[in-house]
This record gives C-alpha cells, structure tokens and sequence, in this order.
C-alpha cells in the first residue's frame, strides 16, 4: 500500500465476510488496531435484538427488538389467512375490524347522503349559502340591534327609510348639537341665535361685533340733550343742599396759571394765587384765612419715609443705598480707597500711610516741619562696611556687575574683571572642589584619591579588566566587578554563585563554531539522500512486499490482519468512549487519511404507512449505547399542507418518566416531506445520551391532519 491512497485501493469484489476486518484508532492504547466486520456490526445493530422469527415476534411486545422482513409476513400471515373471518382477529373484547352491526348501520344511510346540494338541504329544511343574498348580515344577526313590541316600533311598523329626506336622513345622522347646526345653516359655536340683530342711533357709546355688545364711555355732550328732570333725583332737596354748601368763587379773579380755588374760614371761596417763586410747595399754615399758603420747603434733618430718592456718591466716596423708590430710606456713605495709595482707616478716623507702595510723587520741603532737621537726619547716616553701617555703592556701578567691597564702598565689577580678581581664564580654569549643582555642570573630576562608591554614583572600583562585563555584586553597593569576555564566542551565563563566562557546547548531530564576536550553530546529519531502510514493526498495520525490512527497493502497503484486535473497556463489540475508525476524505488533495468518531444512527418508525396521523406519544425506544446527537430528521409518506411538529424527550432510565425536550424547538416539517433540526436545548449544537436511555417521539401538532407514515432519525456519534 505503499505510495497510496486509502481512496486508490480495490474495491471489495463482494459483500464483506464476517471475518473481513477494518482499521480502526483504539484511543485507550493510540495505536491503529483493527475490528471485524462481524464486531463492526454489532456496534450499530445488536443482533440480540434482532427478532427473525414469527412465534418470537408476539412474545418480544418491547422497545428494544426489531423484527426482520420475513418475520412480519409470517407472523401476519398466521394472524390472518389461518382466520374464517375477520371477526376472529380481536384483541380482547374489542375487534380490530369493521363488523356485521357496523355494516347494518351503513344500510340504513340513503343513498348520496354524504352530499351537501341543495335537494338534500332543502328536505333538511335549511337554505343554502347560495340562496341567502345578505349571508354575511345573517350570520352577523344581533337582537340587541333590533327594536321589540315592547319598545316601541317594530320592524313591521318602522317606517321606511324611502319615506326621509336625504337632509331628514343627514340631519338624524348627526353626531351632536354643532353638526345638527352646521346642517341647519346656523353659526356651529351656538352662539348665533338670531343673524337680524342690528344697531340703530347715531351715538356710539354702544357698539357690535359680531354676537358681541360693547357698552363705552358715555359723552354727556355728544350723547346727551335736555335737562335731567327732578323726578330722576332720589331727593332734589338733598340734591340742591349739597349745591349750596359748595359755593364757587364766581367773582374771583383767575388770571394765572396754576391759581387753586380755597374755601376760607366763613365757607367763601377765594382764588389762592401760585406765584412765581419756583420750587414752592403748598404748605398748610392755620394762621391764614385758607388755612394754605406757598412757601419754600423748611431746612434739611427729620426722618421719616422718602419717595423717589437716588443719590448719587462722588469721586471718592461709595454709597450704598436701598429703597430708592419707596418706603423707608437707607444709605451708608464711605471712602474708596485706593489700594497702597497711602490713605487707611484707623478705627473711625482717616490717616496717612507713606509706607504705601502706592504712593508717587516727591514730598516737597514745604510740607515738611523742618527741612533743615531732615536733611540732618540724612546727614547723620554713617556709611561704610561694618556692623549698623550703611553700605553705599560708588557712580560706577551699571547693571549686570558683580559686586566687590573696596574699603568702605561697594563698586561694581564686569565678569572679565572677577575672572582676573580670582586668577582664572574665561577659556578654562579648575577647582580644587566641585561646585554644587546639576550633573551636567560637571565635565571633569581631578584630584580624587579615593574611588566613587555605587551609592555616589561611582564603580567603587579605581580600574577595570580589559574587554570585560561589568557586575553588579551581592549586595548592590559593593564595587562593581568586571568578567573578561577574551574568548571567541564567550557569552555571560547564570548561575548560583553569579554570572560568568561560557561559551556553547555541541551536542549529537550539532555543531558549534565559535569565531570573534560570532556563533554558528548547525546540524551535522542534515538529510539530503534515499531512505535506505524501512523496518517493519508488528501489529502496527503495515507490511512489506517481502514480508521483512526493506533496504533497498520494495513496496510499502497496510495490513489489517496485522493490527491488534481492540481490547478496551467497551461491549461486546470492543468499543469504547472515544474510539475512531480511519476513512478516506475525498475532498482532501493532501492526507486524505482521517480519523472520525463511531457514527451513529437510529431509525425510529413511529406509525405505518396508510394511518393518518393523529396527535400524541408515537414511540419509545432505547439507546443501546451512550451516543451525542447532533442533528435530528424526520420523513412523511404524505405530505402536510400546513406543517406536522413533533418532540423528543429524554426519559432516562425510566420510559414513563417526566421527560427533558432534547430540542430547542419543536421540528415542523412546513409543506415538505422531510425537515431537520440541529439545535437542542438551550440552542446547545448537540445532545448527549446515556447507555439505555429511553427516547420519545411525540406528535404536538398534526397541522391539517393529511399526514402519513412518520419516520425519525437521529443522528451523531457513539460515545
């Protein structure tokens, strides 16, 4: 089989013999061994349940057995062709067949009485569709929507819709007031209760819009003519007294403006003259004859309430002010001070800071007490470098000098003049001492007679091996070491003790070269000719053409007897949980050889070919061996028109227990012969069976009811 394909090898001339065997992976050993094709069958179909016989058929009334073809026919046939008649098949006192009275029964129906026309309706008394013209009124007949003889009219006495006028008719139809009007002619908001009403008369202190009045100011002297006659006064009388107790100044003088008429002491009326002194009031003085004069307003002070009053702060000052408009008057007046501008507040009084840094300008002589005195005080200041002297810089000192003390002055120094001071030069100098600072300020370090430490950022070490790694050391402040790398292909290696120099050793079939900062690495049996020998191992399924190893030219095949039988923890057959069989991939250009788990499939006959279908358990059957479902199907002999739904439930152990559904929904096969299903509970993409679960099949929904002969498989692999 060298050189082969398992799809390239010869077919099987006849049907396999029960000693024929097949390869197959024993997953307890990983080994490929082989099974007979007797064992093979009995893995799918255990011939212990097999019923082959008639008189067996009758006593095996289980789930567990299937009858073949021969026994059927026998066994039908000694039920029924050794029988006088059918009356004899029964099965206790009920028969299975049509019998004599049944057949009476039938004698007595009239002939084409299973026809619905209208002859037979008729003799029925009833009517046919056909013949009713509002069948769809009759059917929709409701005694509530019709009127009885004891409310009133009824449909004999009603009067006939020909007898309304369409606007009768419209009117009657409408659903409320504002329709009925709008019908009518008249305004829909219902406020239109008469479209003639007018307005005669020429005065207009009474208007119309619309359905609206409007009643306005009365004009006594456009809309009012003649005399008010006394009988129109309550009391004339009183009328009259009221007139005479209100005299007017008929003989006074108006001749300003502004000229107020007063009543004086006596109850005579005088003319009480403004004048022209502005911003006069009228004041109440009782020492007048009118009791009023206009005077000026008193002086300022008082208290009390203050009406439209808004003052106004000036530079300077602040105001806070409140009810400017109304009411009692409030307001609080206080200096605005500039911040450090000199002027502070020293408890209630103002004062003079000239600390302030706000404060410009130069105090003049004449605002001091005495110049002279402060002069002297300048004068009396002592300068000089020593302690509670005053230090004075002398005219040369400009900005950006360094300063230097000279005797009793302080003069200023350029940066050239401090370097010649110090005895440096501005290209390069050195210090005895290195300055405090930034790491980047220190190029250089001379004079040192004692090595950095790690913790100053040093090595600790004063020299260092040439063409070395440096190491960090036990503690990680010791001084830092140094191995030498002076080898060709010397690597640092790890250890316990700490890293060192290495290099890398060969090992079989490997070799190393070392050279100046390189390494190779290669193999010395690298292959690049012919297989010269190939060795056979027993029970391992190959063979060779001359039955031991090849060394030179000669075939490679397979051999099945060689394998070892399977002898796992299995059945009878030798399988076990996770077994594989090797098939051939058609599909595969490269290794086609694969492997695949047992396949299993189960047909289930849930009714004959002939019955219709009614809803309800239709089978319980067993699984022989644990098996994961991964699709289940199901065919009709006769077809639904709106779908047949059927669903599997695991019992367990037990055929009339409570069953879990093995699938997500239930399967409907629609309009179609067959219909699959491969999603189960939980939308789970299979279903795992124990070893003697029972399985049940159940019709929940018979559609139409024209189906017939229900099959069911389930398919999936044996576990």
């Amino acid at each position: 089989m060298a050189n082969k394909k398992i799809s390239e090898l010869d077919s099987l001339g006849a049907a396999p013999a029960a000693d024929d065997v097949l390869p197959m992976v024993d997953t307890d050993a990983v080994v490929t061994k082989k099974v007979t094709v007797e064992n093979f069958s009995k893995g799918i179909i255990n011939t212990t349940s097999v019923v082959d016989s008639s008189d067996t058929i009758g006593s095996n009334d289980n789930d567990t057995t299937l009858p073949t073809s021969a026994a059927v026919k026998d066994y039908v046939d000694s039920q029924i062709l050794t029988k006088d008649n059918l009356d004899e098949i029964a099965e206790g006192a009920t028969n299975l067949h049509f019998t004599a009275d049944d057949n009476t029964k039938l004698d007595a129906i009239e002939a084409s009485a299973d026809v619905t026309d209208v002859t037979n309706v008729t003799a029925a008394g009833a009517l046919m569709d056909s013949e009713v013209t509002n069948l769809a009124d009759v059917k929709a007949f409701d005694t509530s929507d019709y009127a009885t003889a004891a409310q009133g009219t009824t449909a004999d006495a009603a009067l006939a819709a020909s007898a309304v006028s369409a606007f009768g008719g419209t009117l009657i139809d409408d659903a409320n007031a504002a329709a009925a009007r709008t019908t009518l002619g008249v305004d829909a908001s219902g406020t239109d209760n008469s479209t003639g009403v007018t307005l005669a008369g020429t005065p207009d202190y009474i208007t119309i819009s619309g359905q609206e009045i409007t009643r306005g100011q009365i004009d006594l002297t456009a809309d009012v003519t003649g005399n008010l006659p006394d009988g129109n006064i309550a009391s004339a009388a009183t009328w009259n007294a009221l007139n005479t107790n209100v005299p007017i100044a008929t003989d006074a003088t108006w001749a300003a403006k502004g000229d107020i008429a007063v009543a004086t002491a006596d109850n005579t009326a005088t003319v009480l003259t403004v004048g022209d002194t502005d911003d006069h009031v009228l004041t109440v003085d009782s020492t007048t004859a009118t009791g009023l004069k206009w005077a000026a307003v008193a002086g300022g002070g008082g208290s009390g309430d203050m009406t439209g009053v808004d003052i106004t702060a000036g530079d300077g000052l602040d105001i806070s002010q409140s009810n400017t408009t109304s009411g009692d008057y409030t307001a609080t007046l206080s200096a605005d001070l500039k911040a450090n501008g000199g002027i502070v507040v020293e408890s209630t009084e103002l004062g003079i800071d000239l600390a302030a840094s706000a404060i410009t300008g130069t105090l003049a002589d004449g605002y001091i007490a005495s110049a002279s005195t402060w002069n002297a005080k300048q004068d009396a200041l002592t300068f000089g470098i020593a302690d509670g002297s005053v230090a004075k810089c002398n005219d040369a000192v400009v900005d950006d000098d360094f300063l230097r003390i000279s005797g009793t002055e302080i003069e200023g120094r350029s940066a050239s003049e401090v370097l010649s001071d110090i005895g440096a030069s501005a290209s390069g100098h050195t210090h005895s001492y290195a300055a405090q600072g930034a790491n980047s300020d220190i190029t250089s370090l001379t004079g040192l007679t004692t090595a950095l430490t790690v913790a100053q950022g040093g090595t600790g070490a004063t020299s260092l091996t040439d063409k070395a790694v440096l190491i960090s050391q036990d503690t990680g402040t010791d001084a830092i070491g140094a191995v030498a790398l002076t080898s060709n292909g010397q690597l640092i290696v790890g250890g316990a003790d700490g890293p060192a120099a290495a290099t890398i050793t060969a090992g079989t079939n490997v070799s190393v070269t070392n050279a100046a900062n390189s390494i190779t690495i290669a193999s010395t049996d690298e292959f690049t000719g012919t297989v010269t020998s190939i060795g056979v191992t027993a029970n391992e399924g190959l063979k060779t053409s001359t039955g031991s190893a090849l060394t030179s030219s000669g075939t490679l095949g397979m051999d099945i007897n060689s394998l070892s039988s399977i002898t796992g923890s299995g059945d009878a057959s030798g399988w076990s949980a996770g077994d594989e069989i090797a098939v051939v991939d058609s599909d595969a250009t490269d290794d086609p050889t694969k492997k695949i788990k047992m396949p299993a499939e189960i047909g289930i006959a849930c009714s004959d070919e002939t019955t219709l279908l009614t809803a309800g358990i239709k089978a319980k059957i067993t699984v022989p061996r644990a098996m994961t479902v991964t699709e289940v199907k199901l065919s009709l002999n006769v077809a639904e028109t709106t779908g047949l739904a059927i669903s599997l439930e695991d019992r367990g152990a037990t055929p009339e227990s409570t069953g879990t559904s093995m699938l997500d929904e239930d399967l409907n096969s629609g309009t179609d012969y067959t219909a699959a299903a491969t999603a189960f509970d939980s939308a789970a993409s299979s279903y795992s069976l124990e070893e003697d679960d029972f399985v049940s099949v159940e019709i929940t929904d018979i559609g139409d009811g024209a189906a017939k002969g229900l099959k069911v498989w389930l398919l999936g692999y044996w576990t």
